[in-house]
């Protein structure tokens, strides 16, 4: 029996952001925050560029109270108009206040301590909108936008719609609610042979930025209760497309519904998707990692596509757009929070395309895989639906497809905290629907991409329906890479590229909470015999999620008893070769099925340094790691992404003596469910 060490030893923003005033000095403590220098009118301008927001014509109003808008409150107020932008500076105990109702609407609002900022706009008129909230103070902030022009027509119409709200506050909450709607019928009856075109675009983008050093961040919807009235709403924050054309001729019908490609409006990143939705929680420099006020966040994606024609003679449809090199049309959105305290979010994308043609009688679409009007299509048909739709953190991950339809992120959709919120969820629900007369793989192709990672728990289910045929999945965990590929009505489902990845950086420190994007779960004690007792000798020992076997069997010891040292003052279960007479060189760590990350620390027998080299079943490799034998044990993490497991880990040691493994902790893997 060998003794390790025994012969030798004998065993012993400002509350969010810095705002300065004509004199210079701060008027509240920065916290490494943003730094918007309000002092003099070059030093506002320069801000307004560096946010995109044309300060030609800009108002600035100082005062304890400020209001810009159409009707003034009263004496006490300082008022002014909305045509330009508008800078509104409150005084202590003040308060700002924006309304605006026209087609381009810019703010800036900071104010003292203790008081508070409030802005709306509303545009219910007209295809273009725009609407920037900027607000800084440390009591809160709360936005409001509504843009919905109702029921639009015209057989070429183009629709535009931005809000950006950007919110920092120190002890305060930031609400943010949004509401954008776009209807656009494109119908005619055009009884001369000339034919009829149909060109409709609609193209909207969300944007919302929220930092709270303490106080919570919520992104919700915007309602219209009754006529006149616009109130924060506790549902999910909309965003919603429908464009339908009813077009009868005798000649040739040409309906185009989002099929030109364009970028998202106000630079907010989507590559080219009609619908772009980016909420961003405690994100900023200064406030990511020290957070700890709750985010919430919760948006509903809806677009609607509808074509319908009649012509003895021809009929082209297409629906959303073709990119080779990348995302063409469709949805896309993004979820990113952090803090310490409980992040939640909540996102649903749904996408439904309709193509129905015939020489006569239809009057509306039927879309139904079974309406036997293609026996009575035109002379000559062409249909065509490209399908994206997808949810991500929104860093870029692009795939080249030539053909797309997707709901989908610009990256991996994140809740990140310090420490992490095992108790955070990210829920997801992804529909898209396609139907056309031609039910063609070369006319109709489909997307759907959602990808998350949480210490909590992320759910994503993602439906289609082509021509009536219907495919399901659904993955969960702390990282999910879920993706839906359709050409025509075959789909097939999986995750992104399976990766594993090694991680060594805590060194001889204690394991953190988490390995990659998954929270681990140390194990618990272990109740097998103890060395020098009989039956100490183990072939492995129960986790959280299952057995971790030994080959070649090892000594279960304890530190301090058989095994005399380790590191960060870890006392418990470590397995060693050297006690059980086994391989000095090398063991084989058998992992339970479904295991997307394991961590575990090893030390060599002799009080030098060796060199400990780990190794996974796919060749990623640790590399030679040096480690000391007196009190040096070190750190050796591995974890799968894009569906990849765990099976083997595979540790050799240049220490002819032997070496021990221990203080082991896991996470396991994402369900997936066909």
């Amino acid at each position: 029996m060998h003794f390790k060490g025994i012969f030798r030893l004998g065993l012993v923003l400002v509350a969010s952001v810095a705002l300065v005033s004509a004199s210079g000095a701060g008027t509240s403590a920065a916290k490494s925050g943003t730094r918007i220098d309000v002092s003099t009118r070059a030093s506002i301008v320069h801000y307004l560029r560096s946010i995109h927001v044309n300060p030609k014509g800009v108002v600035i109003q100082r005062g304890l109270r400020n209001y810009a808008g159409p009707s003034c409150p009263g004496r006490a107020w300082r008022c002014a108009r909305t045509q330009h932008a508008v800078v509104q500076i409150a005084r202590p105990g003040g308060m700002n206040r924006f309304l605006c109702r026209t087609a381009r609407c810019a703010v800036l609002q900071v104010a003292a301590a203790a008081s508070r900022n409030s802005a709306t706009c509303i545009k219910t008129t007209g295809l273009g909108a725009s609407c920037s909230i900027t607000q800084s103070n440390s009591a809160g902030n709360t936005a409001l936008i509504w843009e919905d022009a109702g029921k639009l027509t015209g057989l070429t119409q183009t629709a535009v719609y931005s809000a950006s709200i950007v919110q920092q506050s120190g002890s305060g909450a930031n609400l943010a609610c949004v509401h954008q709607s776009i209807f656009i019928d494109g119908s005619t009856t055009n009884t001369r042979s000339a034919g009829a075109t149909v060109t409709l675009e609609a193209h909207q983008s969300i944007f919302v930025k929220q930092d709270s050093t303490s106080g919570s961040n919520t992104a919700e919807n915007a309602a219209n209760p009754s006529p006149g009235v616009y109130a924060c709403a506790s549902t999910a924050m909309s965003q919603d497309q429908k464009l339908t054309s009813t077009a009868t001729s005798k000649g040739v019908v040409t309906q185009n519904e989002n099929a030109a490609q364009s970028p998202c409006p106000d630079g907010v990143s989507g590559d080219n998707a009609n619908m772009c939705l980016d909420i961003e929680q405690n994100q900023s420099t200064g406030f990511k990692g020290s957070a700890s006020g709750a985010n919430s966040a919760t948006f509903l994606q809806t677009n609607s596509l509808s074509a319908t024609a009649n012509s003895p003679t021809g009929v082209s449809q297409t629906q959303s757009s073709v990119n080779p090199s990348g995302p063409g049309g469709g949805l896309v959105g993004t979820v990113n929070q952090d803090s310490s305290g409980l992040s939640t979010a909540t996102a649903t994308q749904s996408e439904t395309q309709c193509e129905d043609a015939a020489k006569t009688g239809l009057t509306k679409d039927q879309c139904d895989p079974s309406d036997p009007d293609f026996a009575e299509a035109p002379s000559s048909l062409t249909q065509n639906q490209y399908g994206p739709v997808g949810l991500a953190k929104f860093s870029h991950k692009r795939r080249g497809r030539h053909f797309y339809k997707t709901l989908k992120g610009l990256g991996t959709a994140t809740q990140t905290g310090s420490p992490p919120n095992s108790g955070d969820t990210f829920t997801i629900n992804q529909s898209s629907t396609q139907n056309n007369d031609q039910g063609s793989g070369s006319t109709q192709t489909n997307t759907v991409q959602g990808d998350c990672s949480t210490p909590g728990n992320c759910t994503d289910t993602q439906t289609t329906t082509v021509d009536g045929n219907t495919t399901q999945t659904t993955q969960s965990g702390q990282t999910v890479s879920n993706t839906t590929n359709c050409t025509g009505s075959t789909c097939t489902s999986g995750s992104g590229t399976p990766t594993i990845t090694f991680d060594g950086s805590p060194g001889t420190n204690a394991p953190p909470s988490t390995l990659g994007p998954y929270s681990m779960t140390a194990f618990a004690p272990d109740t097998q015999p103890v060395c020098p007792d009989s039956g100490s000798i183990v072939s492995g020992v129960s986790g959280p999620n299952g057995t971790v076997g030994f080959t070649p069997s090892l000594s279960h010891d304890l530190v301090g008893g058989c095994w005399a040292t380790w590191s960060n003052g870890y006392t418990g279960d470590v397995y060693d070769t050297a006690n059980a007479g086994a391989d000095p060189s090398q063991i084989v760590i058998t992992l339970p099925a479904g295991t997307n990350a394991f961590y575990f620390y090893a030390e060599p027998n002799q009080f030098a340094d060796f060199t400990i080299t780990a190794t996974a079943q796919d060749s990623t490799t640790s590399g030679p790691v040096t480690v000391n034998g007196d009190h040096g044990a070190k750190y050796f993490g591995f974890y799968g992404t894009g569906g990849a497991t765990l099976a083997t880990i595979t540790v050799t040691n240049t220490d002819t003596t032997g070496f021990a493994v221990g203080e082991f902790g896991v996470s396991p893997a994402p369900q997936v469910i066909g």
